[in-house]
């Protein structure tokens, strides 16, 4: 059973949601939200190939959430298998106040999953807290023909971040993260069978059904893949890369 009472897992490191409010004098701290959308389009129409594995077409993770599952399961698999690999040391390691450490980035992941894509699945299988109808916008649209992530980073402006996720301990994301998947396995034959009508609002994308954000979880988590490269402070000799 998925637990719906979440922190907003929406406040990571990566990308801005935010209105445009005319009531107030312009702040140099935030983002026009139309600007940051856009800088998305743009980035994401040179999206040919995903970096870190190969996914599903389009085609396949809309219409088979099994194969969607498929690719969930290999991408969440590396991320297992390279708990391993990490120190204590190194998973908690920070290259300065402003960067995540790889283990604030699987709490992200852990939170993300459980109270944002697939409690939103759940949600329109349900039909709660959505509606009939609905439509993605023009990011959303190109995400999903892409079947991935534009490669780029936004950043929260200070005035409007949230609390940094906190890890757990290294030994309990392996746990964690299977857990994710046989949640994610159970959701599969209903996802299969629901008819698409019933969506939820994702606020940069618009209006998903539960087969859409059944592949957006996916797709989120592989997108991660490259943030995991970039903190991960392996290096051969098992030392410490300036990051």
């Amino acid at each position: 059973m998925i637990n719906q009472q979440p922190p907003n897992p929406q406040r990571g490191n990566y990308i801005v949601i935010q209105k445009n409010d005319k009531s107030k004098a312009p702040n140099p701290q935030r983002e026009n939200y139309i600007v940051i959308r856009q800088k998305m389009i743009n980035q994401i129409k040179n999206i040919e190939k995903p970096v870190f594995s190969t996914p599903p077409s389009a085609a396949e993770a809309t219409d088979a959430s099994g194969a969607v599952y498929s690719n969930l399961e290999t991408v969440v698999n590396q991320y297992i298998s390279s708990l391993e690999e990490y120190s204590d040391e190194q998973f908690s390691f920070k290259k300065d106040a402003e960067t995540w450490s790889l283990g604030q980035m699987y709490e992200h992941i852990n939170l993300s999953s459980n109270f944002f894509f697939l409690a939103n699945c759940v949600r329109c299988l349900e039909q709660r807290k959505g509606q009939i109808g609905g439509e993605k916008n023009e990011f959303g649209e190109k995400s999903f023909a892409k079947n991935s992530f534009p490669p780029i980073k936004i950043r929260i402006p200070e005035a409007l971040r949230g609390p940094e996720p906190i890890a757990k301990a290294k030994s309990e994301y392996k746990a964690i993260l299977e857990k994710i998947l046989a949640d994610a396995h159970a959701l599969i034959e209903t996802v299969s069978a629901d008819a698409g009508t019933y969506k939820t609002l994702h606020p940069p994308m618009g209006f998903l059904n539960a087969q859409e954000w059944f592949q957006l979880h996916e797709m989120h988590i592989r997108h991660h893949l490259r943030q995991k490269a970039e903190l991960s402070p392996l290096t051969p000799r098992g030392g410490i890369l300036p990051l």
